[in-house]
């Protein structure tokens, strides 16, 4: 899937670490590790009148330190880089949407990774999805309010990682 957006290079020193996708950012762990969405660039050109160009597209998320580089979908589970919308606070932790594959169908888990401590959280959201797509907006990136995380319109209590809301089935109309 082709996006719009902002590319970077990212380098510690003289040292080339990657591009970038600059609307997502980069994001600091810990004392020397990053977690940044990767973008690849494509090695065939488009001729555009009489520019010519190369398709830049996302690909995985990773995490980066000196001495390491690892797919957070290697490190995290149920974390997918198209689905999961991770966002990262300022405390170095990451809360994403997991995703797990049932047969046609996918479990929906709310999901905390403190990168400081190894320390992960997770709930069932008790909602199965057909997910059709490759969209990497499909789920809105977890937003923190207060004492609650909230995965779209599912809130987490930060402290104990419950379900203390989320939308009911549609009541009838009198």
């Amino acid at each position: 899937m082709l996006e719009d957006g902002e590319r970077a290079v990212l380098r510690r020193g003289e040292v080339l670490i990657d591009t970038v996708d600059a609307r997502i950012g980069v994001a600091v762990v810990g004392k020397d590790s990053l977690v940044f969405l990767q973008v690849q660039t494509d090695t065939t050109p488009q001729h555009m009148g009489t520019v010519v160009s190369y398709e830049s597209f996302p690909t995985d998320f990773f995490l980066w330190s000196p001495t390491t580089r690892r797919k957070l979908s290697d490190l995290l589970p149920y974390f997918d880089s198209n689905l999961s919308s991770p966002a990262i606070t300022s405390d170095s932790t990451i809360l994403y949407w997991g995703v797990a594959q049932r047969d046609t169908t996918y479990a929906v888990y709310a999901m905390r990774y403190d990168f400081r401590s190894a320390h992960l959280d997770s709930v069932s959201l008790d909602r199965t999805d057909h997910i059709a797509t490759d969209y990497r907006y499909y789920f809105g990136r977890p937003r923190v309010r207060g004492k609650e995380v909230l995965f779209d319109s599912v809130a987490v209590d930060a402290t104990t990682w419950r379900v203390i809301r989320q939308p009911g089935p549609p009541t009838a109309k009198r």
